[in-house]
């Protein structure tokens, strides 16, 4: 039954990434754009792998923990999309990719950092200090909790990164090398 269990669960996070990405694909208009926001899930597991043996106690991934990973999927994508769909807004006015993303990190900035602190605060007591009939839901707090805290920093370095990259490749396709950033590129050595 414990294997059944875990099959449950793994077909769940699998329809739950397929509609994530569907719903993604609605709201950014973007086929591709889905991909950076959802670059980010694989790297919160260090995170949660991380809280999971700060943790120390019971089985090292319980199932708890593995639906705790399951919930911090929609929790990471919220502030991935967050910042991307910011930057998607921003680019009319800014009338440019890399200002639109780095105008859009520093301002959603505080608002992604106060949401991870404050789940992160709400949680805490659910991991380290209460004990009785919740206890066994520790695992799926600690799971959430610090793979939040990990992706979050994650999110703020790696969406913007991405984002630019996508626009580097973008440019390369359609043979616009003028760029400055190509411009070490385009640029005939003797």
């Amino acid at each position: 039954e414990y294997v059944q269990t875990f099959s449950d669960v793994k077909k769940a996070a699998v329809a739950a990434l397929i509609l994530i990405y569907m719903i993604l694909a609605s709201i950014l208009r973007s086929y591709v754009q889905p991909f950076i926001v959802m670059s980010v899930l694989p790297l919160c597991i260090t995170g949660v792998i991380f809280g999971v043996l700060l943790y120390g106690r019971g089985a090292p991934m319980s199932l708890p923990a593995i639906v705790g990973m399951v919930a911090l999927l929609g929790i990471v994508v919220n502030d991935s999309m967050i910042l991307l769909n910011f930057s998607n807004r921003s680019i009319n006015r800014l009338h440019s990719k890399a200002k639109a993303i780095m105008f859009s990190a520093k301002c959603r900035f505080r608002p992604i950092i106060l949401t991870t602190l404050t789940t992160f605060a709400g949680l805490f007591s659910l991991m380290f200090v209460y004990r009785g009939e919740a206890s066994f839901l520790a695992p799926m707090a600690v799971s959430i909790g610090f793979g939040l805290l990990f992706a979050t920093f994650v999110v703020l370095y790696l969406v913007p990164c991405l984002y630019l990259g996508l626009q580097d490749i973008s440019r390369l396709r359609s043979g616009n090398l003028k760029s400055p950033r190509f411009a070490q590129f385009s640029r005939s050595d003797p």
